[in-house]
């Protein structure tokens, strides 16, 4: 085709009522035409913007839990929202529709914008003039319809009448700029009578988690809060000292995270509580003791199972009732002797016993127990059966508390 005059097309749209012109451009080889449509919205919006802040505190700081025993740790969550920023804005907003109903592209694409006023039943005067962006799509296809989105703040005057000017215009490849110009059509508008209160972080969800060390049981473990508000809030953990090691010292953690809701940010604190596993000081027990306390009579209660499993070397102690047939073996086998009392002294230890003066004795029991079964005593040299006597008396003195 060869086109001979330039093609240019301005459409006018005025807001707050959805206008459609077209203009209508002829040259020799076809017709060219667009249309366009306005949809603004005048808004008064104020927006407040929050920001979070957390800490947290346990009381106590440190303490000391005996075997078997519960302590209660306190903590105090202090979770605070401050307004961080807030402003107040009025104006207009709105998509501007631009059609290409023509046969070629266009070049370019511009979109002018006059925010007017009057009073009365004086003229119009021009408040604000802007230019739309089209940087997003500045070329429409023959056919093709794209939405250009505009936002214009502007501060408006009471008791007076608005119009918006959407101005389109449209060149075609290969020609001179010769733009033509349509009459606007004119829509009037008021502003909102009332402000839109936009807040953005106005909630923040809370999780608080504990990490419980071992040889310990701290309930509960995490909790979970969603505040709307600014808001003190006070957890109890309790610590119960299940089978610490004796006389060390293990540090409970606490970790307090806060999510904004709407822009994600976090925000953490944490506090450490050393809590100290204390031994027993009411003397060790006997292989009589333990075998009483298994649960197989009925004037004792089972206190052997919470201890399970124990290993004797190679043998898994996992049932009460296997405890007992261990401890009350009267066989003159040294062999099950030296199990009757390494158990009971394992069984003393994880009570809350010290057993620190006795470690030694009980990791050479340990190692001899994973090579040799009550089946080997008899093949043992003298040298051997005394030293498995040996662990034996020593670990019955631990037992049963002799010097």
């Amino acid at each position: 085709m060869n086109i001979k005059k330039l093609l240019a097309i301005v459409i006018v749209v005025s807001t707050l009522s959805i206008v459609a012109v077209s203009f209508v451009v002829r040259a020799d080889t076809g017709v060219a035409t667009m249309t366009a449509t306005n949809s603004p919205t005048g808004y008064w919006q104020k927006n407040n913007i929050y920001d979070w802040t957390v800490s947290k505190t346990a009381s106590p700081t440190s303490t000391s839990i005996s075997s078997g025993a519960t302590a209660t740790i306190n903590y105090a969550i202090d979770a605070k929202r401050t307004l961080s920023s807030t402003n107040e804005n009025k104006g207009v907003s709105g998509v501007l529709s631009v059609t290409n109903n023509g046969f070629m592209a266009t070049a370019n694409l511009m979109v002018t914008d006059n925010i007017q006023y009057k009073v009365g039943d004086y003229l119009y005067q021009t408040q604000l003039s802007t230019d739309i962006d089209t940087s997003a799509h500045p070329v429409l296809a023959a056919g093709e319809t794209y939405a250009y989105p505009y936002n214009i703040p502007f501060t408006p005057a009471d008791g007076v009448i608005y119009k918006n000017e959407a101005t389109v215009i449209a060149y075609y490849p290969g020609n001179a700029l010769m733009p033509f110009r349509l009459e606007p059509a004119i829509s009037e508008f008021t502003m909102p009578s009332n402000l839109t209160l936009n807040e953005t972080d106005t909630v923040a969800s809370v999780q608080d988690s504990t990490n419980c060390p071992a040889g310990f049981k701290c309930t509960p473990l995490v909790t979970s809060w969603i505040l709307n508000d600014s808001q003190s809030i006070t957890k109890s953990v309790a610590v119960t000292n299940v089978s610490a090691v004796c006389d060390q010292i293990s540090a409970i953690g606490s970790y307090t995270i806060l999510a904004q809701t709407d822009t994600g940010i976090v925000k953490n604190s944490s506090a450490i509580v050393n809590i100290n596993g204390v031994c027993r000081n009411d003397g060790n027990y006997g292989t009589g003791y333990w075998a009483e306390h298994s649960g197989e009579t009925s004037q004792k209660d089972d206190v052997v199972t919470q201890y399970l499993p124990i290993y004797l070397g190679n043998l898994k102690v996992d049932t009460a009732t296997q405890a007992r047939d261990i401890l009350t073996t009267k066989a003159s086998n040294g062999v099950d002797k030296l199990k009757a009392q390494l158990l009971a002294a394992k069984l003393n230890i994880a009570s809350g016993a010290r057993g620190m003066s006795i470690i030694v004795t009980v990791s050479a029991a340990d190692s001899f127990l994973t090579t040799t079964t009550s089946d080997g005593w008899s093949s043992l040299t003298k040298i051997q059966q005394q030293q498995v006597l040996g662990w034996m008396t020593s670990l019955d003195s631990y037992n049963n508390n002799k010097k």
